[in-house]
């Protein structure tokens, strides 16, 4: 057996859940309690300034008061904000946002329905100065910085005297006609002058993405002055009014990325404030009109207020969810076409009255899921809406999704939807795990094409130590083609001729999983990506990252398999969350993790060069957070055994690592550590295995423990 010192797998944190309490000791005898850890402050909401100039991050203690914590990435500033939690920076970096969370102790003693609320803090990083304001409800930037906007919680009287009043049909004269949850005042602050604007009963908003427009709803007590209306930032003109009607509801409002254009879903409340049936509308920068009634969609469906909105990327195409009425809906519709009927008489003897609201659970076998699972999912079940798309060119809407087969993601391509469906397979997912089917929708006429039955997916034993894993499915960026691994191989569909292919057959390295080591299928180790004009996709064996073309050309080893012949894995990173597929000569990040020492670090390839130059590797454990959206900085975690998991910046060679944070400073010191080492032998069948001892600073060998 053999030994040495081990470095990065073992997580700081994993060893506190594993650690047993009062294994280590303090340096003055004391032992490490419940009570220090759930004093351990963690790293929440980490995110870097567009210009990497500025780091944020919350540091939060299992039980107890939390802190938001800026730091300049040169190191030469620091901010704290006690109390401060989600902290949001603007996009010219001059400012940190925040929500301030009542203290610990109020939160814990506060009497139901009686809880603090939270507020928020505004950062200004230049100088270091923060504004506090009390009951925020939400808050936001606008593109560039210029603006904020915070929308207030309603004042206590006023809340408690809505919720105290009796109801309208039990008083004896009916007033007029209020909500129970209307809008709320929002103030508009332009940054730069501190200059503020307060707009009342508000229920929501939404700055546009070029910092120009912020579109609000408001919905006022009695209904009088509800509606959508948009106001120009940078401008003193009056607010534009978009749709306005007593009691309307407005719960989706979605901004294109590129241009002043704006949709929303409109409803109506009933009497009870439930919404009714919407409908969609767009404004253009100019005019308003309605793409969508519930006329346009299939028969018994509905367009929910409360809806999931997406623009595609050059604003062709507005996505939206429908779904079937669910039974409330329906019978509200059924009660109001029989409100004009006579009411029948008293019935002592009718049996649909007697049994109303007694019900007993029937299961059969033909049943997917078992009762308790069904009564989980049900309220879920009815309300889940089902993707169709808006063509904006066309002026006409194709659902595209429904209760069989589902749509995944939002494609930007103009011709095709990649859609799945677990109907046939819901049954049989208690033993197996499950399946899908594999659709390609025509989103011009909403033809479905089944280009693969019983796909199942899987990852790999080796993305879960590195902790990357790309798609077992995906579509191309262009759409017309669709990859997925099944039965050891990676295959392609080809839309234009509607065939598929299967792309690793005749490789040397076996692109399934060949850690797996229990009953089902073995998955693979997922894909790296697409090159631009869908002409390869990147795909992963367990060591290194291979470019197939999408035309039937020759596969190649973008690493030259130096990851197998050293036993490191390594995993295609896309720093740029924005970007679709890779351009042709592309550098890309690669992730690594050795087998043998356990250590990870990070890697670049040339798409066309191939090639493997080492940037980082170090006997540490690394995470990418996030990279800056403007600048060739990246923010990541390091850690190992005895290294607490701050935050650290690099530029994109990682040639000047700088560690940004410490969120909990002299943690290690108060405490004897020990050692942690790796351990290597072999099984009885001849087989290596490695472990890992963790061992007290005075650990004697020749001492039996």
């Amino acid at each position: 057996m053999t030994t040495r010192p081990f470095p990065a797998p073992v997580s700081f944190f994993l060893f506190l859940l594993l650690l047993p309490i009062g294994a280590v000791e303090g340096q003055e005898g004391g032992q490490l309690t419940f009570q220090d850890l759930m004093q351990v402050r963690q790293v929440r909401s980490p995110s870097i300034s567009p210009d990497g100039d500025w780091v944020a991050l919350a540091a939060v203690p299992d039980r107890g008061d939390g802190e938001v914590l800026v730091y300049s990435s040169d190191g030469q500033r620091h901010f704290a904000v006690p109390m401060g939690s989600g902290p949001v920076i603007s996009d010219d970096s001059h400012w940190v946002a925040m929500r301030l969370e009542p203290s610990f102790e109020a939160r814990e003693t506060a009497d139901r329905g009686d809880q603090p609320r939270p507020g928020m803090a505004l950062l200004e990083t230049e100088t270091g100065d923060i504004s506090r304001w009390e009951d925020v409800r939400s808050f936001g930037f606008s593109a560039g910085g210029g603006w904020l906007a915070r929308l207030l919680h309603a004042p206590r009287e006023e809340q408690v005297s809505r919720e105290g009043a009796p109801a309208q049909e039990d008083s004896l004269e009916a007033g007029p006609r209020t909500r129970d949850n209307p809008g709320t005042t929002m103030i508009l602050r332009e940054l730069s002058s501190g200059a503020e604007v307060e707009i009342p009963n508000v229920a929501r908003f939404a700055f546009d993405h070029s910092g120009d427009w912020i579109a609000y709803v408001v919905a006022e007590p009695q209904g009088e002055g509800d509606g959508i209306f948009v106001r120009q930032l940078d401008t003193n003109a009056d607010p534009l009014g978009l749709g306005t009607g007593a009691f309307s509801r407005i719960e989706s409002l979605e901004w294109w990325e590129h241009g002043p254009r704006l949709a929303w879903v409109l409803a109506e409340e009933d009497e009870d404030g439930e919404a009714g049936p919407g409908s969609l509308h767009l404004w253009d920068g100019g005019n308003t009109s309605m793409a969508l009634s519930g006329s346009d969609l299939p028969d018994g469906w509905v367009l929910p207020a409360a809806n999931d909105l997406n623009w595609s990327r050059d604003g062709e195409r507005l996505f939206y969810g429908a779904r079937p009425m669910n039974r409330s809906e329906e019978e509200k519709a059924a009660d109001e076409g029989d409100a004009e009927e006579e009411e029948e008489p008293f019935d002592a003897f009718d049996l649909e009255a007697i049994l109303e609201g007694r019900e007993v659970d029937v299961w059969h076998t033909d049943d997917p899921l078992i009762n308790p699972n069904q009564k989980r999912v049900w309220n879920r079940t009815q309300n889940r809406t089902f993707r169709g798309v808006y063509h904006m060119e066309a002026g006409r809407a194709q659902q595209l999704g429904d209760s069989l087969v589902q749509l995944q993601g939002i494609p930007e391509n103009p011709r095709w939807a990649l859609g799945t469906s677990d109907i046939r397979y819901r049954k049989e997912s208690t033993w197996t795990g499950g399946a899908e089917d594999l659709y390609l929708m025509d989103m011009d006429s909403g033809e479905r094409i089944l280009i693969k039955e019983g796909f199942e997916g899987g990852g790999s034993a080796a993305n879960s130590w590195i902790g990357v894993s790309g798609p077992s499915l995906d579509q191309s960026p262009g759409g017309r083609y669709v990859v997925w691994f099944d039965d050891d191989q990676w295959h392609l569909f080809d839309a234009e001729d509607g065939k598929t292919r299967i792309l690793t057959e005749g490789t040397a390295a076996p692109f399934f999983d060949v850690d797996h080591d229990f009953p089902g299928s073995r998955g693979g180790q997922g894909l790296g990506g697409w090159l631009e004009e869908d002409r390869d996709v990147l795909i992963h064996d367990k060591y290194d990252l291979w470019k197939f073309p999408t035309d039937g050309g020759s596969p190649v080893n973008l690493t030259g398999g130096r990851g197998r012949s050293e036993g490191v894995v390594l995993r295609a990173l896309n720093l740029d969350p924005d970007q679709e597929a890779f351009p042709a000569s592309a550098d890309v990040h690669l992730a690594s993790f050795d087998e043998g020492d356990k250590s990870f670090g990070f890697f670049r390839t040339n798409l066309e060069r191939g090639g493997l130059e080492t940037l980082l590797d170090q006997e540490k454990k690394f995470r990418v957070l996030a990279r800056a959206d403007d600048a060739d900085r990246v923010l990541f975690v390091r850690e190992d055994y005895d290294e607490f998991p701050d935050v650290w910046v690099s530029d994109l060679s990682f040639g000047s690592m700088r560690k940004v944070s410490d969120v909990n400073p002299g943690l290690l010191e108060r405490f004897d550590w020990g050692t942690s080492e790796l351990v290597e032998w072999t099984s009885d069948d001849g087989v290596a295995l490695q472990g890992v001892v963790i061992k007290p600073s005075d650990y004697d060998p020749n001492k039996r423990y």
